[in-house]
C-alpha cells in the first residue's frame, strides 16, 4: 500500500455520529495524514493467582484520531467556500458566505458542527464520524500558510475500499510576500519578520458514556484560547517599545493578508491581541524578538477574536 495513493474527504454531518458519507468533492488536498486510536484496554492485573503471569487485557472500546497540514487557499472564486472551510467548521468555526464578495469564518460558542472524515489508504478505508478538533497556522516569509488539524472521532470501521477520485480546487497557493503584517498600529514597514503562527487553543472534551458501544459520548468543544508567535526585528524603543507594550497590556490588531487575485486572497485579523512573553534572539547578525502573543474578543458579544476572510 503506497503512502502516495492517499485521500482524505470530509463531510458536515446532519445528524451527530451518522456517517455523511463524504464523496469525490469532499475531497480535501493534505499533507502528513496520520490516524490514530485511543483505546481502553482494561487490564486483569489486580487479582492474586500462583503465577505472576497476568490474564489477557480487555478491549474496552476506542475513539479514533486524525492530523493533517492543509495549505491556506481560496476555492477560485470569491464567494465560494474553500476546501479548508469544512474543516474550519469542524473547529468551532462559523461559516459567512457573503455574495460576490467573500466566504468569513469566525469563531463560534454554541451549535458546534461535527464532520464524518473518510480517509482513504490505497485499497483501505477508515472511518470517522461524530469528529471535531482544533487547527493551528504557521507561515515564513517566501513559504505558504500551513494549516494544521487535529480531529478526534468515534471510530466508524476500517474496510478494504477502492480510492477516490476526488476533485480538487483548482487554485495554488499564494506565497506569504507582501502580507502588510502589522501590529497594534505599527505599521508593517517597521515589522520585518520571517515567521508567524497561531494555535486557535480548542480544547477537545471527550466523555465516557457506558450506553455506547464504544463507552464514548458525544465528542465536545469546550472552549478556546488564542495564542501565536510572529518574530520581528528588533528596533529603537523611539520605533516600537514592545517591552512597554508588553508591561502596560497593550491591546492591539494583529492582522496580514496573502494574495492579490480575486478568489484567491485570504486575510487574517485578530482585532484584540496582547503581549505575552519576549525573548531574545540571532537572525543572520542581526537582534530579533520572538514574540508571544494571545487574542481576546473585540466586543461584548464575543466570538470575535479571529476572522479569517477568503476573498
Amino acid at each position: 500500500m503506497l503512502t502516495r495513493r492517499e485521500v482524505v474527504a470530509a463531510k458536515l454531518e446532519t445528524t451527530y455520529r451518522t456517517d455523511s458519507i463524504p464523496g469525490v468533492g469532499d475531497a480535501v488536498y493534505v499533507v502528513n495524514p496520520t490516524y490514530s486510536s485511543e483505546a481502553n484496554m482494561i487490564e486483569r492485573s489486580a487479582g492474586v493467582k500462583n503465577s505472576i503471569a497476568p490474564y489477557q487485557d480487555i478491549y474496552g472500546g476506542r475513539l479514533a484520531g486524525i492530523s493533517f497540514d492543509v495549505e491556506v487557499k481560496h476555492s477560485g472564486t470569491v464567494d465560494t467556500a474553500p476546501e479548508i472551510g469544512v474543516l474550519l467548521k469542524g473547529c468551532g468555526f462559523g461559516e459567512t458566505i457573503n455574495a460576490s464578495t467573500s466566504v468569513v469564518y469566525e469563531p463560534v460558542s454554541t451549535g458546534f458542527d461535527s464532520l464524518t472524515i473518510h480517509y482513504y489508504q490505497d485499497g483501505k478505508l477508515k472511518k470517522l464520524v461524530g469528529a471535531r478538533g482544533t487547527v493551528s497556522f504557521a507561515g515564513a516569509a517566501g513559504g505558504l500558510l500551513i494549516a494544521s488539524f487535529v480531529f478526534t472521532g468515534h471510530a466508524n470501521g476500517v474496510e478494504d475500499a477502492a480510492i477516490l477520485s476526488p476533485t480538487y480546487d483548482g487554485a495554488a497557493p499564494q506565497p506569504f510576500l507582501s502580507a502588510g503584517f502589522d501590529w497594534a498600529g505599527e505599521g508593517s514597514s517597521n515589522l520585518s519578520l520571517e515567521n508567524f503562527s497561531l494555535d486557535v487553543g480548542i480544547e477537545i472534551s471527550k466523555p465516557k458514556n457506558m450506553n455506547e458501544a464504544n463507552g464514548y459520548g458525544e465528542i465536545l468543544i469546550t472552549s478556546r484560547k488564542i495564542s501565536g508567535t510572529f518574530d520581528p526585528l528588533d528596533v529603537l524603543d523611539a520605533t516600537i517599545d514592545f517591552y512597554a507594550q508588553w508591561e502596560g497590556g497593550t491591546l492591539g490588531a494583529i492582522s496580514f493578508d496573502i494574495g492579490t487575485a480575486g478568489g484567491n486572497q485570504v486575510a487574517f485579523s485578530m482585532p484584540k491581541s496582547y503581549i505575552t512573553g519576549i525573548s531574545e534572539g540571532d537572525r543572520e547578525g542581526q537582534r530579533m524578538l520572538e514574540i508571544s502573543y494571545a487574542s481576546v474578543e473585540n466586543t461584548s458579544n464575543g466570538d470575535d477574536d479571529l476572522t479569517i476572510t477568503f476573498n
